[in-house]
C-alpha cells in the first residue's frame, strides 16, 4: 500500500506478522484498500462540538487512515493460549459521528457522558462488545480515553457517577494506539491502565490471557519491550 506514513506503516507490519505468523491462527481480517483523508489541527471545522477540544496526545502523530483495519486471532499451540482482537476506526470518522444515542444512561449526567463519547475501535471480529472512546470535551486539556466493556463490571468504585461499563484509561490517544500496537490487541491489555482490581473472580479469564501475553510475546516479538505491561498487572493483581 503506497502513500503511507512511518506510523501508519508500523500498524500495517504488525498486522501482517499476525497473518502471516505460524504462531497465530486469524479468524477474520481486513485492511480497507483506500485511505481517508487525515485530520488537521483545527477540529472545530468538521463539527462544532470539536471546537477547542486538544490536540495534544498524539491525535494527529498517531491517527491511522484505514477505512478499515481489524483483526481477531488466537495463538496456536504449542504456545500458551493467547486471543484478542482489534478493530481501529479512522480519525476522520471519528470526528465526524456526532452523537449517536448509545448505553442506557440512568442519570442526566450518564446523558450527557455517554453523548460526549466518540468510538476509536471495536470488537467486530469476535463481537465480544467491547468498545474504546474519545471523551470530547472543549477546553479540558487531552481527550481523555474510556473503555466501555459489557462483559464486565468496571466501575471502579461504588457509587460512582460512570456508568458501571466505563473505566477511564491512563493513556492519551497517542499512548493507547502504541500500546496497541505492543499487545496486538490481547484481550483485556486495556484494563492494564485502569485503576481497578483484576484480582477478582470475574476478571480471572482476562488476568490468564494477560499473563499468557507476557510469557508469549517477548519470545515472539523481542523488539517490544513488555516489562511495563508486566508492572501494571502485578500492581492490580
Amino acid at each position: 500500500m503506497e502513500g503511507l506514513t512511518s506510523y501508519e506503516r508500523l500498524h500495517l507490519d504488525s498486522f501482517e506478522e499476525i497473518q502471516q505468523s505460524p504462531h497465530f491462527e486469524v479468524f477474520s481480517a481486513g485492511v480497507g484498500e483506500g485511505l481517508r483523508p487525515a485530520i488537521g489541527d483545527d477540529l472545530g471545522e468538521y463539527r462544532p462540538e470539536w471546537e477547542n477540544v486538544s490536540m495534544a496526545g498524539g491525535l494527529v502523530s498517531h491517527q491511522l487512515r484505514f477505512s478499515e483495519f481489524f483483526i481477531a486471532w488466537q495463538t496456536t499451540g504449542p504456545l500458551l493460549r493467547v486471543h484478542g482482537e482489534f478493530d481501529v476506526f479512522p480519525l476522520l470518522d471519528v470526528v465526524e459521528q456526532g452523537d449517536v444515542p448509545m448505553g442506557y444512561p440512568t442519570s442526566e449526567f450518564q446523558r450527557r457522558f455517554y453523548s460526549q463519547l466518540r468510538c476509536i475501535a471495536g470488537s467486530r471480529g469476535t463481537g465480544s462488545g467491547h468498545l474504546t472512546h474519545l471523551r470530547v470535551q472543549p477546553d479540558a486539556g487531552p481527550v481523555e480515553i474510556w473503555f466501555d466493556d459489557q462483559h464486565a463490571d468496571t466501575g471502579p468504585y461504588p457509587g460512582h457517577p460512570y456508568p458501571v461499563t466505563c473505566t477511564k484509561l491512563d493513556l492519551t490517544y497517542g499512548e493507547y494506539m502504541d500500546a496497541l500496537l505492543a499487545t496486538r490487541g490481547a484481550r483485556g491489555w486495556e484494563f492494564l491502565f485502569a485503576e481497578m482490581e483484576l484480582g477478582k473472580p470475574g476478571f480471572h479469564d482476562i488476568v490468564t490471557n494477560l499473563r499468557n501475553m507476557l510469557e508469549v510475546f517477548p519470545r515472539l516479538f523481542p523488539g517490544c519491550d513488555y516489562t511495563p505491561f508486566q508492572e501494571r498487572l502485578e500492581a492490580r493483581l
